[in-house]
């Protein structure tokens, strides 16, 4: 059996866990944004993930 103070170490692991992965998320949101911004394009995510879609298919007909 787990003891009390094992399940306190390991709650504050997964939260310095989660923690990490959400500055990881938004650094690389930060990354398209700018890449976006010096191509001189909107911030629009539903246009970046039909971008995304189109060279798929893209790649796939060719």
């Amino acid at each position: 059996m787990i003891s009390s103070k094992m399940k306190e170490e390991i709650k504050k692991e997964n939260r310095r866990k989660k923690a990490r992965k959400g500055e990881k998320k938004e650094r690389t949101k930060r990354k398209r944004r700018k890449r976006m911004e010096e191509k001189g394009e909107k911030n629009n995510w539903a246009l970046l993930r039909k971008k995304g879609s189109d060279l798929l298919s893209r790649s796939v007909t060719q």
